[in-house]
């Protein structure tokens, strides 16, 4: 599924930040875009809540979706 991937996910470069937005969270990847976060992991890989995440997944179907490290030294992993 990788036709639906949105080119600037693919840039290693790229910064990405998660913040709160409207009762939710969304990522920041760079100036313009923003994915809403729909997942949230512990370090076990188990569903957790956002206070206890070491990692996030967020994206669209017409986007992409990726895993996000919440450890800025690790970055993004494009998933499909």
């Amino acid at each position: 599924m990788t036709e639906n991937i949105d080119p600037r996910l693919l840039n290693p470069d790229l910064e990405v930040r998660v913040i709160p937005s409207g009762g939710g969270h969304i990522a920041l990847f760079g100036d313009d875009l923003i994915l809403p976060v729909t997942d949230w992991f512990d370090k076990d890989g188990e569903d957790c809540d956002p206070e206890d995440a070491c990692s996030c997944v967020c994206g669209c179907d017409e986007l992409g979706w990726v895993a996000i490290d919440l450890h800025p030294a690790i970055g993004i992993e494009r998933l499909h």
